[in-house]
Protein backbone atom coordinates (compact mmCIF):
# COMPACT_ATOMS: atom_id res chain seq x y z
CA UNK A 1 0.00 0.00 0.00
CA UNK A 2 1.79 3.28 -1.43
CA UNK A 3 1.52 6.10 1.44
CA UNK A 4 1.52 10.26 0.46
CA UNK A 5 3.07 12.81 2.20
CA UNK A 6 1.48 15.83 2.86
CA UNK A 7 4.81 17.61 3.38
CA UNK A 8 6.20 20.55 1.09
CA UNK A 9 7.12 19.13 -1.65
CA UNK A 10 4.81 15.92 -2.28
CA UNK A 11 2.85 17.31 -5.06
CA UNK A 12 4.64 18.66 -7.88
CA UNK A 13 2.79 21.36 -9.16
CA UNK A 14 3.28 23.25 -5.64
CA UNK A 15 5.75 26.10 -6.06
CA UNK A 16 9.64 25.63 -5.26
CA UNK A 17 9.92 29.00 -3.75
CA UNK A 18 7.41 31.20 -1.92
CA UNK A 19 5.00 33.60 -4.02
CA UNK A 20 6.57 36.84 -2.78
CA UNK A 21 4.17 38.40 -5.91
CA UNK A 22 1.71 38.16 -3.15
CA UNK A 23 3.42 40.68 -1.17
CA UNK A 24 2.41 41.46 2.52
CA UNK A 25 -0.62 39.53 2.13
CA UNK A 26 2.00 36.85 2.50
CA UNK A 27 2.49 37.53 6.31
CA UNK A 28 -1.18 36.35 6.35
CA UNK A 29 -1.24 32.76 5.17
CA UNK A 30 -1.69 30.26 7.59
CA UNK A 31 1.07 28.16 8.95
CA UNK A 32 -0.02 24.80 7.55
CA UNK A 33 -0.22 26.30 3.86
CA UNK A 34 3.17 28.42 4.38
CA UNK A 35 4.56 24.59 5.22
CA UNK A 36 4.17 24.12 2.03
CA UNK A 37 5.56 27.43 0.32
CA UNK A 38 7.77 28.79 2.73
CA UNK A 39 11.44 27.17 3.15
CA UNK A 40 11.54 25.26 6.31
CA UNK A 41 14.99 26.60 7.54
CA UNK A 42 15.03 29.35 9.88
CA UNK A 43 17.32 30.87 7.93
CA UNK A 44 15.18 30.63 5.46
CA UNK A 45 12.26 31.88 6.76
CA UNK A 46 13.63 34.85 8.26
CA UNK A 47 14.64 36.23 4.71
CA UNK A 48 11.56 35.22 3.32
CA UNK A 49 10.20 37.53 6.16
CA UNK A 50 12.88 40.30 5.55
CA UNK A 51 11.82 40.64 1.86
CA UNK A 52 8.19 40.49 2.24
CA UNK A 53 8.75 43.36 4.79
CA UNK A 54 10.84 45.52 2.48
CA UNK A 55 7.24 46.47 0.77
CA UNK A 56 5.50 49.89 1.18
CA UNK A 57 3.92 49.14 4.76
CA UNK A 58 5.86 46.71 5.68
CA UNK A 59 6.84 47.97 9.55
CA UNK A 60 2.90 48.48 9.95
CA UNK A 61 2.16 45.20 8.45
CA UNK A 62 4.66 43.25 10.89
CA UNK A 63 3.23 45.25 14.14
CA UNK A 64 -0.45 44.29 13.03
CA UNK A 65 0.78 40.54 12.83
CA UNK A 66 2.81 40.96 16.54
CA UNK A 67 -0.54 42.23 17.89
CA UNK A 68 -2.82 39.81 16.58
CA UNK A 69 -5.04 41.68 14.61
CA UNK A 70 -7.31 39.68 12.74
CA UNK A 71 -6.79 39.03 9.23
CA UNK A 72 -3.02 37.39 10.77
CA UNK A 73 -5.48 34.73 12.36
CA UNK A 74 -2.94 31.47 11.53
CA UNK A 75 -0.07 33.61 10.43
CA UNK A 76 2.81 31.22 9.77
CA UNK A 77 5.24 33.80 11.75
CA UNK A 78 3.66 32.33 15.06
CA UNK A 79 4.78 28.88 13.98
CA UNK A 80 7.02 27.04 16.35
CA UNK A 81 10.71 28.56 16.58
CA UNK A 82 13.42 27.66 18.60
CA UNK A 83 14.38 30.57 20.33
CA UNK A 84 11.23 32.25 21.55
CA UNK A 85 8.58 29.66 20.82
CA UNK A 86 7.20 31.67 18.00
CA UNK A 87 9.17 32.93 14.43
CA UNK A 88 8.01 36.12 15.00
CA UNK A 89 10.27 36.63 18.19
CA UNK A 90 13.11 35.18 17.00
CA UNK A 91 13.02 37.32 13.98
CA UNK A 92 12.36 40.39 15.90
CA UNK A 93 15.72 39.24 18.48
CA UNK A 94 17.64 39.30 15.50
CA UNK A 95 20.27 41.78 15.85
CA UNK A 96 19.91 43.96 12.94
CA UNK A 97 15.85 43.70 13.35
CA UNK A 98 16.07 45.31 16.63
CA UNK A 99 16.19 48.46 16.02
CA UNK A 100 15.12 48.87 12.27
CA UNK A 101 11.82 47.09 13.44
CA UNK A 102 11.18 48.83 16.79
CA UNK A 103 11.60 45.96 18.43
CA UNK A 104 10.85 46.92 22.17
CA UNK A 105 8.25 49.21 21.34
CA UNK A 106 6.53 45.91 19.57
CA UNK A 107 6.55 44.30 23.11
CA UNK A 108 4.81 47.13 24.84
CA UNK A 109 2.34 47.60 22.76
CA UNK A 110 2.06 43.10 22.91
CA UNK A 111 1.95 43.80 26.82
CA UNK A 112 -0.81 46.35 26.45
CA UNK A 113 -2.98 45.30 24.03
CA UNK A 114 -6.40 44.40 25.06
CA UNK A 115 -6.81 42.08 22.19
CA UNK A 116 -7.98 38.66 22.85
CA UNK A 117 -6.56 37.18 20.27
CA UNK A 118 -3.24 37.54 22.02
CA UNK A 119 -2.39 33.82 23.63
CA UNK A 120 -1.39 34.75 27.17
CA UNK A 121 2.03 32.77 26.58
CA UNK A 122 2.75 34.88 23.72
CA UNK A 123 1.76 38.10 25.69
CA UNK A 124 3.97 36.83 28.64
CA UNK A 125 6.96 36.04 26.26
CA UNK A 126 7.18 39.90 24.52
CA UNK A 127 6.76 41.02 28.09
CA UNK A 128 10.08 39.17 28.87
CA UNK A 129 11.51 40.38 25.85
CA UNK A 130 10.57 43.53 26.82
CA UNK A 131 12.06 43.56 30.21
CA UNK A 132 15.34 42.33 28.69
CA UNK A 133 14.98 45.16 26.04
CA UNK A 134 14.35 47.84 28.95
CA UNK A 135 17.65 47.10 30.86
CA UNK A 136 19.84 48.31 28.66
CA UNK A 137 17.96 51.10 26.65
CA UNK A 138 15.46 53.31 29.11
CA UNK A 139 11.63 53.00 28.42
CA UNK A 140 10.28 56.47 28.22
CA UNK A 141 8.06 58.54 30.61
CA UNK A 142 4.85 57.14 29.17
CA UNK A 143 5.78 53.31 29.58
CA UNK A 144 6.74 53.87 32.65
CA UNK A 145 3.45 55.56 33.78
CA UNK A 146 1.50 52.71 32.53
CA UNK A 147 3.58 49.91 34.60
CA UNK A 148 3.16 52.51 37.75
CA UNK A 149 -0.72 52.72 36.84
CA UNK A 150 -1.21 48.66 36.52
CA UNK A 151 -0.11 48.09 40.07
CA UNK A 152 -3.19 49.62 41.59
CA UNK A 153 -5.59 47.40 39.56
CA UNK A 154 -7.45 44.99 41.05
CA UNK A 155 -6.91 41.90 39.67
CA UNK A 156 -9.07 39.80 42.14
CA UNK A 157 -12.00 37.54 40.17
CA UNK A 158 -15.58 38.27 41.04
CA UNK A 159 -17.30 35.38 41.79
CA UNK A 160 -20.92 33.91 42.09
CA UNK A 161 -21.50 34.25 45.95
CA UNK A 162 -22.55 31.23 47.83
CA UNK A 163 -26.00 32.78 48.70
CA UNK A 164 -26.69 33.47 44.72
CA UNK A 165 -25.77 30.10 44.08
CA UNK A 166 -28.31 28.28 46.37
CA UNK A 167 -31.04 30.81 44.80
CA UNK A 168 -30.50 29.72 41.48
CA UNK A 169 -33.32 28.07 39.26
CA UNK A 170 -33.17 24.30 38.66
CA UNK A 171 -35.08 21.73 37.24
CA UNK A 172 -34.10 19.53 39.82
CA UNK A 173 -30.75 18.51 38.25
CA UNK A 174 -29.38 21.95 36.08
CA UNK A 175 -28.98 25.34 36.65
CA UNK A 176 -31.49 27.17 34.74
CA UNK A 177 -30.25 30.65 33.21
CA UNK A 178 -30.73 32.87 30.80
CA UNK A 179 -29.40 30.95 27.74
CA UNK A 180 -30.82 32.31 24.65
CA UNK A 181 -29.76 34.91 23.24
CA UNK A 182 -30.04 35.65 19.17
CA UNK A 183 -26.66 35.41 17.48
CA UNK A 184 -25.25 38.29 17.16
CA UNK A 185 -26.30 39.34 20.88
CA UNK A 186 -24.16 36.37 21.85
CA UNK A 187 -21.26 37.39 19.73
CA UNK A 188 -21.67 40.82 21.41
CA UNK A 189 -21.48 39.36 24.91
CA UNK A 190 -18.23 36.82 24.00
CA UNK A 191 -16.63 39.79 22.83
CA UNK A 192 -17.26 41.47 25.98
CA UNK A 193 -16.07 38.98 28.32
CA UNK A 194 -13.39 38.40 26.30
CA UNK A 195 -11.86 42.11 26.41
CA UNK A 196 -12.50 42.14 30.00
CA UNK A 197 -10.60 39.07 30.25
CA UNK A 198 -7.55 40.58 27.68
CA UNK A 199 -7.15 43.73 29.69
CA UNK A 200 -6.98 41.62 32.78
CA UNK A 201 -4.44 39.35 31.13
CA UNK A 202 -2.54 42.94 30.50
CA UNK A 203 -2.64 44.68 33.37
CA UNK A 204 -1.51 41.07 35.59
CA UNK A 205 1.85 41.04 33.28
CA UNK A 206 1.91 44.89 33.51
CA UNK A 207 2.19 44.13 37.87
CA UNK A 208 4.69 41.71 37.15
CA UNK A 209 6.84 43.93 35.15
CA UNK A 210 6.47 46.50 37.56
CA UNK A 211 7.66 44.85 40.28
CA UNK A 212 10.99 43.34 38.44
CA UNK A 213 11.57 46.83 36.90
CA UNK A 214 11.25 48.35 40.35
CA UNK A 215 8.81 50.26 39.67
CA UNK A 216 6.17 48.78 42.33
CA UNK A 217 6.06 46.40 44.89
CA UNK A 218 5.87 42.58 44.13
CA UNK A 219 1.75 41.67 44.64
CA UNK A 220 1.07 38.22 46.16
CA UNK A 221 -0.88 35.86 43.39
CA UNK A 222 -4.51 37.22 43.28
CA UNK A 223 -5.76 33.67 43.03
CA UNK A 224 -3.84 32.29 45.96
CA UNK A 225 -6.52 33.23 48.21
CA UNK A 226 -8.81 31.24 46.31
CA UNK A 227 -9.06 28.10 49.66
CA UNK A 228 -11.76 25.92 47.79
CA UNK A 229 -9.54 25.48 44.21
CA UNK A 230 -8.84 22.00 43.50
CA UNK A 231 -4.77 21.89 42.91
CA UNK A 232 -1.88 19.67 42.76
CA UNK A 233 1.82 20.72 43.23
CA UNK A 234 3.44 18.10 40.78
CA UNK A 235 0.64 19.58 38.08
CA UNK A 236 1.96 23.11 38.93
CA UNK A 237 5.70 21.77 38.21
CA UNK A 238 4.37 20.44 35.12
CA UNK A 239 3.09 23.64 33.92
CA UNK A 240 6.00 26.29 34.93
CA UNK A 241 8.47 23.55 32.89
CA UNK A 242 5.80 23.13 29.90
CA UNK A 243 5.36 26.91 29.21
CA UNK A 244 8.70 28.35 29.47
CA UNK A 245 7.50 31.80 30.16
CA UNK A 246 9.24 33.67 32.63
CA UNK A 247 6.33 35.71 33.87
CA UNK A 248 3.73 33.26 34.23
CA UNK A 249 2.87 31.04 37.14
CA UNK A 250 0.66 28.14 37.67
CA UNK A 251 -1.81 29.59 39.48
CA UNK A 252 -2.59 31.42 36.59
CA UNK A 253 -4.44 28.70 35.08
CA UNK A 254 -6.70 28.36 37.51
CA UNK A 255 -9.81 28.74 35.95
CA UNK A 256 -12.91 30.33 38.45
CA UNK A 257 -15.79 28.75 36.52
CA UNK A 258 -18.63 30.87 38.88
CA UNK A 259 -16.42 34.00 37.71
CA UNK A 260 -19.36 36.38 36.74
CA UNK A 261 -19.63 38.76 33.83
CA UNK A 262 -22.66 41.60 34.14
CA UNK A 263 -24.63 41.27 31.04
CA UNK A 264 -28.14 43.08 29.79
CA UNK A 265 -30.15 39.70 31.34
CA UNK A 266 -28.49 40.17 34.34
CA UNK A 267 -25.35 38.11 35.50
CA UNK A 268 -23.67 35.26 34.42
CA UNK A 269 -21.10 33.02 34.39
CA UNK A 270 -17.73 31.36 32.74
CA UNK A 271 -19.64 28.13 33.05
CA UNK A 272 -22.85 29.20 31.86
CA UNK A 273 -21.37 30.62 28.87
CA UNK A 274 -19.18 27.38 27.72
CA UNK A 275 -22.57 25.26 28.20
CA UNK A 276 -23.92 27.68 25.77
CA UNK A 277 -21.04 28.03 23.52
CA UNK A 278 -20.85 24.29 23.34
CA UNK A 279 -24.81 23.50 22.76
CA UNK A 280 -25.33 26.23 20.48
CA UNK A 281 -24.90 24.35 16.83
CA UNK A 282 -23.60 27.10 15.45
CA UNK A 283 -20.30 27.22 17.22
CA UNK A 284 -19.60 23.42 15.72
CA UNK A 285 -19.22 25.32 11.93
CA UNK A 286 -16.38 26.54 10.31
CA UNK A 287 -17.66 29.97 9.59
CA UNK A 288 -15.44 32.88 9.06
CA UNK A 289 -17.40 35.06 11.53
CA UNK A 290 -18.06 32.71 14.34
CA UNK A 291 -14.88 30.94 14.56
CA UNK A 292 -12.44 33.76 15.27
CA UNK A 293 -14.97 35.16 17.57
CA UNK A 294 -15.27 31.57 19.59
CA UNK A 295 -10.95 31.71 19.39
CA UNK A 296 -10.53 35.35 20.63
CA UNK A 297 -13.16 34.41 23.69
CA UNK A 298 -11.36 31.37 24.38
CA UNK A 299 -8.19 32.41 24.18
CA UNK A 300 -8.94 35.39 27.03
CA UNK A 301 -11.56 33.24 29.15
CA UNK A 302 -9.67 30.18 29.23
CA UNK A 303 -5.69 31.49 28.57
CA UNK A 304 -4.79 29.48 25.45
CA UNK A 305 -1.66 29.52 24.47
CA UNK A 306 -0.64 30.16 20.55
CA UNK A 307 -0.95 27.17 18.62
CA UNK A 308 -3.77 25.35 20.63
CA UNK A 309 -6.31 24.34 18.89
CA UNK A 310 -10.22 23.30 20.18
CA UNK A 311 -11.46 21.54 17.04
CA UNK A 312 -14.94 21.39 15.51
CA UNK A 313 -17.74 19.90 17.86
CA UNK A 314 -14.73 20.04 20.34
CA UNK A 315 -14.67 21.96 23.75
CA UNK A 316 -14.48 22.09 27.97
CA UNK A 317 -17.70 22.60 29.79
CA UNK A 318 -17.93 22.64 33.45
CA UNK A 319 -21.22 22.10 35.13
CA UNK A 320 -22.45 22.93 39.10
CA UNK A 321 -22.46 20.09 41.91
CA UNK A 322 -25.32 21.65 43.93
CA UNK A 323 -23.69 25.00 45.12
CA UNK A 324 -20.12 23.89 44.39
CA UNK A 325 -18.29 25.23 41.28
CA UNK A 326 -14.80 25.09 42.35
CA UNK A 327 -12.06 26.43 40.39
CA UNK A 328 -9.76 24.12 38.67
CA UNK A 329 -6.97 23.90 36.56
CA UNK A 330 -7.27 24.72 32.93
CA UNK A 331 -4.15 24.83 30.84
CA UNK A 332 -3.88 24.05 26.74
CA UNK A 333 0.28 24.27 25.87
CA UNK A 334 1.25 25.63 22.33
CA UNK A 335 0.11 23.03 19.73
CA UNK A 336 -1.99 20.97 21.83
CA UNK A 337 -4.79 20.17 20.56
CA UNK A 338 -8.71 19.14 21.47
CA UNK A 339 -9.51 17.04 18.47
CA UNK A 340 -13.00 17.52 16.69
CA UNK A 341 -15.80 15.81 18.52
CA UNK A 342 -13.89 15.58 21.80
CA UNK A 343 -15.26 17.13 25.01
CA UNK A 344 -13.60 17.82 28.19
CA UNK A 345 -15.34 18.54 31.19
CA UNK A 346 -13.21 20.70 33.78
CA UNK A 347 -14.69 20.30 36.94
CA UNK A 348 -11.02 18.21 38.69
CA UNK A 349 -8.65 20.29 36.29
CA UNK A 350 -7.13 20.05 32.74
CA UNK A 351 -3.82 19.85 31.46
CA UNK A 352 -2.62 19.33 28.38
CA UNK A 353 1.11 20.00 27.71
CA UNK A 354 3.27 21.02 24.20
CA UNK A 355 2.06 19.01 21.18
CA UNK A 356 -0.24 16.48 22.94
CA UNK A 357 -3.74 15.90 20.28
CA UNK A 358 -6.79 14.11 21.85
CA UNK A 359 -9.45 12.67 20.13
CA UNK A 360 -10.25 13.64 16.47
CA UNK A 361 -12.49 12.44 13.49
CA UNK A 362 -15.75 14.10 15.11
CA UNK A 363 -15.65 10.76 17.11
CA UNK A 364 -17.52 11.29 20.30
CA UNK A 365 -15.46 11.18 23.25
CA UNK A 366 -15.80 12.79 26.97
CA UNK A 367 -12.79 12.96 28.86
CA UNK A 368 -14.53 13.29 32.52
CA UNK A 369 -12.08 14.67 35.38
CA UNK A 370 -14.83 14.03 38.51
CA UNK A 371 -16.00 10.39 39.07
CA UNK A 372 -19.63 9.99 40.40
CA UNK A 373 -19.38 7.55 43.15
CA UNK A 374 -22.11 4.97 44.19
CA UNK A 375 -23.35 5.29 47.42
CA UNK A 376 -26.53 3.51 47.04
CA UNK A 377 -28.91 6.14 47.01
CA UNK A 378 -30.76 8.17 44.39
CA UNK A 379 -29.62 8.88 41.44
CA UNK A 380 -29.58 12.22 41.64
CA UNK A 381 -28.10 12.60 44.80
CA UNK A 382 -25.15 10.29 43.45
CA UNK A 383 -24.54 12.84 41.01
CA UNK A 384 -23.34 14.99 43.69
CA UNK A 385 -20.82 12.56 45.12
CA UNK A 386 -17.73 12.82 43.29
CA UNK A 387 -14.01 12.48 43.50
CA UNK A 388 -12.68 15.14 41.59
CA UNK A 389 -8.70 14.86 40.11
CA UNK A 390 -6.73 16.22 36.88
CA UNK A 391 -6.39 15.44 34.01
CA UNK A 392 -3.02 15.34 32.44
CA UNK A 393 -1.15 14.89 28.74
CA UNK A 394 2.10 14.76 28.75
CA UNK A 395 4.32 16.49 25.74
CA UNK A 396 3.42 14.79 22.52
CA UNK A 397 0.63 12.40 24.20
CA UNK A 398 -2.20 10.90 22.07
CA UNK A 399 -5.37 9.44 22.22
CA UNK A 400 -5.75 8.27 19.27
CA UNK A 401 -8.97 8.93 16.99
CA UNK A 402 -10.10 5.33 17.57
CA UNK A 403 -11.04 5.94 21.25
CA UNK A 404 -14.38 6.34 21.88
CA UNK A 405 -17.12 7.01 24.91
CA UNK A 406 -15.67 8.30 27.76
CA UNK A 407 -12.40 8.37 30.07
CA UNK A 408 -12.85 8.06 33.56
CA UNK A 409 -9.89 10.53 35.06
CA UNK A 410 -9.82 8.87 38.54
CA UNK A 411 -9.63 5.25 37.66
CA UNK A 412 -5.88 6.24 36.26
CA UNK A 413 -5.78 7.57 40.10
CA UNK A 414 -4.78 3.42 41.13
CA UNK A 415 -3.63 2.07 38.10
CA UNK A 416 -1.52 3.33 34.80
CA UNK A 417 -3.63 4.96 31.84
CA UNK A 418 -3.75 1.97 28.51
CA UNK A 419 -2.47 5.25 26.63
CA UNK A 420 0.99 6.49 26.83
CA UNK A 421 1.35 9.66 28.69
CA UNK A 422 -2.01 10.13 29.76
CA UNK A 423 -2.57 10.75 33.59
CA UNK A 424 -4.27 11.42 36.67
CA UNK A 425 -3.40 13.33 39.69
CA UNK A 426 -5.41 13.96 42.72
CA UNK A 427 -6.25 17.20 44.23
Amino acid sequence: MSTVSLHRGSDTAAPTTPPLSLGLKLLRIGSDIADEIVPASPEARFETIATILQADGGREALRACAVHESEYLGSWLYSKSAGHHYLIFDFLEHEENQAKYGARHLYFDILTSHNPLIPYDYRAIAANLWLSAARTQAPSDAELHQLAAAANCDLAPRRRSWLDKISVVTDGIDHLFVAHYELPDLLKLMSDVAGEEAAWHSNAMLTRVAARFGVAAERPHPYASADDAFYNDDVGTLIAEDVGAQLIEPLDYMAFWDRVYEVDAGATTLAELLRIILLRPEFSLPDQQIRPALLAFLRAALKLSGRAIIGLGAGAFHVEHGSRANPSLFYMARGAILGKGCKIDTVGGTVLLQESFLGGGFVPLLIHTHKHLNNKSAGADERKSILPCIFVARRRARLPMHVAGMIETADFLSEPCPHAGIEAYPV
